[in-house]
C-alpha cells in the first residue's frame, strides 16, 4: 500500500514541478473597447444676444483622441506676389484617457477647442493686412451620463463675446 503512494506522490511532484517552469497564459481581453458618442455644443453670444451655436459629434474609443476642424483657408499676402493660406474656423480635440472612468455614471474627458476669425478692417483700412483673432481652450472635465451638461464659459480676446461649451456624454451602441 505504500508503493502506490509513493509513486502517486512523485508523479504529482513532478507535474508540479513541470507547471512552476511554465509561464502563465496571458489574460484574454475583457471585450471591445469602451466606446462613447460624445456630441458638443459650442454656443456664441454677442453683447447678450444669442448667436449661432456649432454643433459636434464624435464617436470615441477609449485611450485614443479624435479631431474635427471646419472652416475656410484664407489668403494673407506673405510678399508682393506670394499668399500664404492661413485656416480660420474651429478646430475641436475629444480624448477620452484609458482611465476614464472617475465614479459610475459618469465620463471623463479631455478638450481641445481652437476658435479663428479674421477680424473685419475698420473703415477704409482695406490696404492693412487682415487681423487674425483666435481663441484656444484646454478643457478637462466629468460629465454625468446622458445628461447635457456645460463644462465651459469664456470670452474672446476683444470680450465681444462668450463661449459656452456643452457636452452630451453617452454609450456608444456597437
Amino acid at each position: 500500500m505504500k508503493m502506490p503512494s509513493f509513486i502517486l506522490a512523485l508523479a504529482l511532484l513532478a507535474l508540479a514541478s513541470l507547471a512552476l517552469g511554465q509561464k502563465p497564459p496571458a489574460a484574454a481581453p475583457v471585450g471591445p473597447e469602451a466606446a462613447f458618442h460624445i456630441q458638443v455644443t459650442i454656443r456664441d453670444a454677442a453683447a447678450g444676444a444669442a448667436g449661432p451655436s456649432h454643433n459636434f459629434s464624435f464617436i470615441v474609443l477609449e485611450g485614443s483622441q479624435d479631431t474635427i476642424q471646419t472652416g475656410d483657408r484664407v489668403p494673407v499676402k506673405s510678399s508682393s506676389d506670394q499668399f500664404t493660406y492661413v485656416p480660420i474656423g474651429f478646430k475641436l480635440t475629444c480624448q477620452l484617457p484609458a482611465d476614464h472612468s472617475t465614479k459610475p455614471g459618469h465620463l471623463r474627458l479631455d478638450l481641445q477647442l481652437s476658435i479663428s476669425a479674421v477680424v473685419p478692417p475698420a473703415s477704409g483700412g482695406s490696404a492693412q493686412p487682415p487681423v487674425l483673432r483666435s481663441t484656444d481652450a484646454t478643457i478637462n472635465a466629468v460629465v454625468p451620463l446622458g445628461t447635457r451638461a456645460s463644462v465651459a464659459e469664456f470670452n474672446d480676446a476683444a470680450g465681444k463675446t462668450t463661449y459656452n461649451v456643452e457636452v452630451l456624454a453617452t454609450p456608444a451602441v456597437p
